[in-house]
């Protein structure tokens, strides 16, 4: 056998056997009960017009009460400031969008599943190193192709140990027509806590939710876009 049909052979095996150790490893799922704060940037263009945007904000995660609770400010493209509360009551299915400098808040119904682990579908990509190689990360893809609703790919990034969230990006579209979306968006997540310090500052729904109406749509339709469609 000449020397290019032997290099062939290894190859063909060491790809095969790479193929079968990504395959071995499986999706993880989330902690139980945690706080995460994160960093998102994106970019979203409709009929040709385009902006941008940033988050920085804190989140609390309870998987046994069914609940996720944010709060951070979203800045314009302008550098506008605009404060925001986001509660997602899983058990209830209800999302409170809140506005707590104008006390306004919305109500609405909270169709998806509370995301516990990386979903199933995701196929591993491969592992890496932060700083002086002290922390592994997990990095996980998928794909969408559902056009009219969501055409696109996204990946997440997690600690091998613990399965923290690390990072999560989507490069896509949402819609169709006139309202096709085109979206870039990328989420760092940071500061890591186990359990939840002051869990009425993530959770308590203010008693304005029962009377107002939160009037800045546009702010919770850029929102929406932060994590598409699925979260960390």
């Amino acid at each position: 056998m000449g020397l290019k049909s032997v290099a062939f052979v290894l190859f063909v095996v060491v790809a095969a056997s790479y193929a079968k150790s990504l395959a071995n490893v499986k999706p993880c799922c989330y902690p139980d009960k945690y706080e995460i704060s994160s960093g998102t940037q994106a970019g979203l263009s409709r009929n040709g017009r385009g902006t941008g945007y940033s988050i920085q904000s804190v989140s609390a995660v309870d998987a046994t009460a069914m609940k996720i609770g944010e709060k951070g400010i979203f800045f314009e493209e302008d550098g506008t400031a605009h404060e925001f509360r986001n509660i997602k009551d899983y058990a209830k299915k209800e999302e409170y969008r809140i506005d707590p400098k104008g006390e306004q808040c919305e109500v609405e119904p909270l169709e998806e599943d509370m995301p516990l682990c990386v979903p199933e579908n995701a196929t591993f990509s491969d592992s890496s190193y932060l700083g002086n190689d002290s922390l592994i990360v997990d990095s996980y893809i998928y794909f969408y192709n559902y056009p009219g609703y969501v055409v696109g790919h996204q990946s997440v990034g997690v600690a091998k140990e613990g399965c923290i969230p690390t990072s999560y990006t989507f490069s896509g579209s949402l819609g169709k027509g006139r309202r096709r979306t085109d979206i870039l968006t990328i989420t760092g997540f940071y500061n890591y806590k186990d359990g939840i310090s002051d869990e009425a500052s993530f959770f308590d729904v203010p008693g304005y939710c029962e009377t107002s109406v939160n009037k800045n749509a546009e702010l919770w339709e850029l929102l929406r876009y932060k994590q598409v469609p699925i979260h960390f």
